[in-house]
């Protein structure tokens, strides 16, 4: 990891790092672009919005065979089941 990768981006590896030990395969991270979209949560615009739902589309049309996958890992363990 580079001293940059590190400054910008380090706190979400390592999270993710973190969560990847800790749960294995029950842990799915999906991440995308924000080509349309902002990430300012301050600008509540309905265009904002918009490009945020279409931003979400897209990366599920994307990511739908890792979803399926993650979802059927999820189905097969039943301690993740137990209410």
């Amino acid at each position: 990891m580079s001293l940059l990768d590190c400054m910008f981006d380090g706190v979400s590896k390592a999270a993710d790092h973190q969560m990847r030990l800790f749960l294995g395969e029950h842990y799915l991270r999906l991440q995308t672009l924000l080509n349309y979209a902002s990430d300012d949560m301050a600008r509540c615009l309905a265009g904002q919005y918009r490009n945020l739902k279409q931003t979400a589309r897209e990366l599920i049309k994307r990511e739908e065979d890792a979803l399926n996958h993650f979802m059927s890992l999820t189905h097969m363990d039943p301690t993740l089941n137990a209410e």
